[in-house]
C-alpha cells in the first residue's frame, strides 16, 4: 500500500520572486485565481501585466515542485492502460485507509463546530472540481471528451439548477455560516484548491488534471458516506447535506467509467501521458495528505481520546 508522508512545502525552483511564508504564497495564488476566473467586462484591468507574469511563474514553480516530489511515489506506476487503472484503484484505496482514523472520528465524535472547521477548509477544493472538469475537456480526444461531458452533466445536476454541485455546496456553506475568508483557511487547504486551479489553467498539465480528477472521484466514493454519517448525526437538514448525499448515492459505475473512458484511452500507446496521469493523481493525494496531517495536528487531543 502506498503511504503518503506529508512533508513541508519543498523549496520552489526560482523562488526568489516570492520570499514570503507558505501561507502568504498560497493566499497570493488564491487571490490571483479568484480574480482571473471571475467573469469580467472588456476594459477591466484585473492585474498589472508584470504581476500576472509573476503569478504565473509562482504557479508553474508550485506545480513543478509538486511533480518533483511526486517521483518519490512513482517508481512502480505501470504504463499499460489496464494496469494503470488498477494502480489508480490501489493508491486511492491506500489513501482512504491512511485517512480512515481521522474521518471515522469526524463521523462519530466531532461536534458541529469541529465539522464546520473541516468543511471550511475543504469547500474550496470541492468547488474547484467542476471548473477543472470543464477546463480539462478542451480539445481532448472524442471518447475522453464525451466521458468528461457525462461527468460534467452530473456535476451540473443533469440540467437542474438546484441540483448543481455549486448550488448544493452553497446550501452546506449557508447552514454552517461558512463565508469566503482566506484568513480562516490553512495554507494546506489553499494549496489543494490552488493545485486544481493551476492544472486547469496551464494546458501542459491537462493530463495531470485528468489524473487528479480520476483520483478525486475514487476518493469521493469513500469520503461521501463518511461525511453523511457526520452530518446526519449532527441533524444537519437534508437540503444542507445533499451534496454529500448525492455523492454517496452515486453509482460506482460512474467512477469506473472515468477510469475506463478517460484514464485508459489517454494512456494507451503513450507512456508520457501515462506518467502525467499518474503524477497528477499523486500530486492530488500529496496535497490531501498534507491537509489531513494538519487536521490531525489540530484535533490531536480529540483523536487520542478516541483511541483510549
Amino acid at each position: 500500500m502506498m503511504h503518503f508522508t506529508p512533508a513541508p512545502r519543498p523549496r520552489l525552483q526560482g523562488e526568489p520572486f516570492f520570499a514570503g511564508s507558505e501561507g502568504e504564497f498560497h493566499k497570493t495564488l488564491a487571490r490571483f485565481n479568484q480574480e482571473r476566473f471571475t467573469p469580467a467586462n472588456p476594459g477591466i484591468v484585473l492585474f498589472e501585466p508584470g504581476n500576472a507574469l509573476r503569478f504565473h511563474r509562482m504557479e508553474v514553480a508550485f506545480l513543478e515542485a509538486m511533480r518533483q516530489e511526486a517521483q518519490t511515489y512513482l517508481s512502480e506506476n505501470p504504463a499499460d492502460p489496464e494496469d494503470l487503472v488498477a494502480w489508480f484503484e490501489s493508491v486511492a484505496s491506500g489513501a482512504g485507509e491512511q485517512a480512515a482514523a481521522f474521518f471515522d472520528w469526524l463521523a462519530e465524535r466531532a461536534d458541529s463546530e469541529q465539522v464546520r472547521w473541516v468543511l471550511q477548509q475543504e469547500i474550496g477544493a470541492e468547488a474547484a472540481v467542476p471548473d477543472l472538469l470543464a477546463l480539462s475537456q478542451v480539445r481532448m480526444p472524442a471518447r475522453v471528451k464525451v466521458a468528461m461531458a457525462r461527468a460534467f452533466w452530473e456535476e451540473m445536476g443533469r440540467g437542474e439548477e438546484k441540483a448543481t454541485h455549486s448550488e448544493m455546496l452553497e446550501h452546506l456553506a449557508h447552514h454552517f455560516a461558512i463565508r469566503a475568508d482566506l484568513g480562516a483557511i490553512i495554507p494546506e487547504a489553499m494549496a489543494q484548491e490552488n493545485l486544481l486551479n493551476a492544472m486547469g489553467a496551464h494546458r501542459q498539465y491537462a493530463f495531470h488534471a485528468a489524473g487528479a480528477l480520476g483520483i478525486t472521484a475514487l476518493l469521493n466514493d469513500e469520503r461521501a458516506p463518511t461525511m453523511m454519517r457526520a452530518l446526519t448525526r449532527l441533524k444537519v437538514p437534508a437540503k444542507a447535506r445533499k451534496v454529500f448525499a448525492v455523492q454517496a448515492a452515486r453509482d460506482p459505475a460512474e467512477t469506473r467509467a472515468w477510469l475506463d473512458d478517460v484514464i485508459a484511452p489517454l494512456a494507451r500507446r503513450n507512456t508520457v501521458r501515462a506518467q502525467s496521469l499518474a503524477e497528477g493523481a499523486v500530486m492530488r493525494l500529496m496535497a490531501a495528505a498534507r491537509c489531513q496531517e494538519a487536521y490531525r495536528l489540530k484535533f490531536a487531543s480529540e483523536l487520542q481520546a478516541r483511541r483510549t
